[in-house]
């Protein structure tokens, strides 16, 4: 069953603790842990730090969605060795998905950047012991931006074990089938903002990649502008978009990814709630008949 989840980096002015007692007051479900936050880097997440989080989502009956890593702006040799952490947390957190993200594109490096890509995603698989699932996530400027761009990826990820003299997948005349996505552990986190940005549409990004997405982050856009808005505050049209999740199987969370929360994070994660609840709340049985918010198929 569907989760609604929220995304602890927009929180990075508050305490952890109070981070996750506040968003589970609001009502969501489950959270995604982002090694950016302040309390929660990667060099920091000790085991006995992590059995300490595993036992407060506990209390508080909050799930993990997953883990997360995407250190922006940082030093490519900071980045590798704080992913490389990232897979330990997850794995110490009992987390199936470590959502992570590539480098910002440098004007003439594409080819060596990809490859970096290429060799750090293949000595983080070797790292993991209990087989986490890397969710990368497609956004505007990066090495992974679009689509495309994360279908050559995972072939040339999957080079050694894969018949590359079948480009039907890639030319998009073939889906992939679970089981295949399953077996790589390199799949897709979709943040629809982004697709709304880099795709023709939000709906064909989710039909080309299907039984690879197993992470989602919600948010709303207006137009090209890559900036993170309150659901209902743009321009998507969230019917269509989780209708397209539904017909492709789609059994991950939704969750939430707003960073600039203001002066009152709880009132703007309240807001994102009250959202999620009317566009996807019936998928978790928040809402018991979606003849509750008849406008929403009607945007």
């Amino acid at each position: 069953m569907h989760r609604i989840g929220f995304r602890t980096a927009g929180f990075a002015a508050w305490p952890i603790e109070r981070a996750l007692r506040a968003l589970r007051e609001i009502g969501y479900n489950c959270v995604e842990l982002c090694l950016e936050h302040p309390e929660t880097q990667p060099a920091d997440m000790t085991a006995a730090r992590c059995r300490d989080l595993a036992a407060l989502l506990g209390e508080l009956g909050l799930g993990l969605s997953s883990v997360s890593y995407h250190g922006d702006g940082r030093p490519a040799e900071e980045r590798a060795e704080n992913s490389l952490l990232g897979v330990e947390v997850a794995e110490r957190l009992d987390c199936p998905i470590l959502v992570v993200n590539t480098m910002r594109c440098e004007p003439g490096r594409g080819d060596e950047q990809t490859q970096a890509a290429i060799d750090l995603t293949r000595r983080l698989l070797s790292h993991s012991q209990k087989r986490v699932t890397l969710a990368f996530e497609p956004e505007p400027g990066l090495v992974i931006s679009s689509v495309e761009d994360m279908m050559e990826f995972w072939i040339s990820v999957g080079a050694p074990r894969l018949d590359l003299n079948d480009r039907k997948m890639l030319m998009g005349e073939r889906k992939l089938t679970p089981s295949e996505a399953a077996a790589q552990r390199v799949a897709v986190n979709l943040d629809i903002g982004h697709a709304h940005i880099t795709e023709p549409s939000v709906v064909a990004a989710v039909e080309r990649l299907g039984a690879m997405i197993v992470h989602t982050h919600i948010e709303d856009v207006a137009g090209k502008v890559h900036k993170h808005l309150v659901l209902g505050a743009g321009e998507l049209d969230f019917a269509a978009v989780r209708a397209a999740l539904d017909r492709s199987s789609y059994r991950g969370d939704y969750v939430v990814d707003m960073f600039a929360l203001g002066d009152d994070p709880a009132a703007t994660a309240q807001r994102c709630y009250e959202a999620m609840r009317r566009w996807f709340g019936w998928h978790i049985g928040l809402v018991a008949d979606e003849r509750l918010w008849p406008d929403v198929f009607t945007r």
